[in-house]
């Protein structure tokens, strides 16, 4: 009994040594992409169909293909700002923020020192999330159902940004 155990421990500490190193992978070509922004071909389309105040999309690629994309939707009482990173056609990171507005810009009670900001993100390997940083800076539990809906919901946008321009 004692040595299932152990090999359990041990599975479950190198599963998490690899998910860290696939963080630190993630990290760096985050990194990679940040320095190399200006180097990119960038081409931005507007999108009026998913926001009530309507967005854009912009695509940073290079010769490999499509790097980011970021989303820009507006509504009356707030924005989201979404970006995409991609590595072979596949998303590997999403940072995505929130602003939700005291009132909308264009009445006199709006206050922008009153916007909250809200920044979620998500770690990818392939398909499966292996980290998400909520907005209070905490990891999620991925075992729990909102980690899988969330999961679902986030691939599926970033494939549809990654459609939009195919």
């Amino acid at each position: 009994m004692k040595e299932i155990i152990t090999l359990g421990f041990l599975l479950s500490a190198s599963i998490a040594i690899a998910q860290d190193q696939r963080i630190l992978e993630i990290r760096k070509l985050y990194n990679e992409t940040q320095a190399a922004l200006s180097d990119f071909n960038t081409v931005t389309i507007d999108d009026y169909e998913n926001s009530s105040e309507g967005g854009k999309l912009t695509k940073f690629e290079n010769k490999l293909g499509i790097k980011l994309i970021k989303t820009e939707y507006y509504g009356s009482i707030g924005k989201s700002l979404t970006e995409y990173y991609y590595r072979n056609g596949e998303v590997y990171f999403i940072f995505k923020t929130d602003y939700q507005y005291n009132a909308p810009p264009t009445v006199p009670e709006y206050d922008e020192t009153k916007t909250e900001k809200a920044e979620s993100r998500f770690y990818f390997d392939g398909t499966k999330l292996i980290r998400w940083i909520t907005p209070d800076g905490q990891s999620q539990n991925l075992k729990l159902p909102i980690s899988k809906e969330s999961r679902n919901n986030q691939l599926e946008l970033a494939n549809k940004a990654l459609q939009s321009f195919q």
